[in-house]
């Protein structure tokens, strides 16, 4: 998929998984997908809220109100 490029906007990304009608990973890499966590929690990519971490992996659920991080594994836990 296009757009997921370290430095892409996130917001073509943001949504798509916000139309998505089923469960969705996204692989990509950083700082993309650390900036993305943060578009759809607080709105902000350029706030951080969550750390991804090269090999790592974080679920994010959509709840009513928005976004919750649901998951979170780092390469030392696997």
């Amino acid at each position: 998929m296009d757009g997921l490029a370290p430095n892409d906007d996130v917001q073509p990304t943001a949504d798509k998984l916000e139309q998505a009608e089923a469960t969705v990973m996204v692989v990509g890499h950083l700082p993309f997908l650390s900036r993305l966590a943060s578009y759809l929690i607080l709105g902000d990519p350029g706030r951080a809220v969550v750390r991804v971490c090269n090999a790592g992996v974080v679920g994010l659920t959509q709840v009513e109100a928005g976004w919750l991080v649901s998951e979170l594994l780092t390469p030392q836990w696997a």
